[in-house]
């Protein structure tokens, strides 16, 4: 049984896609239908372009975030509230995780643990 990369959903007779990008090299999927082919291009176009700018949210919230940890309160909610909205701004995920869920349903998952560590994070600091 193969599974569409875009939505997840099982079937047979899919059609192969291979999509090559600088930074993630050749890819070969299978999709279901034109509609998740032109999801999964325009998907994987997004995060070769952006994918410079979630690299560097993550670094810049870790290495700002780290000499505050002497005030651990303050270092901790910079890297878990920068990291946050990294996340929810690029919700990239791996190329396993997309495999096993659809490119769709991984996506959001990654938008809704986002959204939780920002929530967690003000939680903690307006209390």
């Amino acid at each position: 049984m193969n599974k569409c990369i875009w939505c997840g959903k099982n079937g047979d007779g899919y059609k192969e896609l291979t999509l090559k990008s600088e930074n993630l090299g050749e890819n070969k999927m299978l999709i279901c239908s034109d509609e998740c082919e032109k999801k999964t291009t325009s998907y994987y176009q997004k995060v070769s372009r952006k994918l410079k700018f979630f690299v560097t949210g993550i670094l810049l919230s870790v290495f700002i975030g780290i000499p505050l940890t002497f005030m651990p309160q303050i270092g901790l909610s910079i890297m878990c509230g920068g990291i946050a909205i990294t996340i929810i701004l690029f919700p990239f995920t791996t190329p396993q995780t997309n495999a096993f869920m659809g490119i769709k349903k991984s996506t959001i998952l990654t938008r809704i643990i986002g959204l939780i560590m920002l929530a967690l994070v003000l939680f903690f600091n307006i209390r």
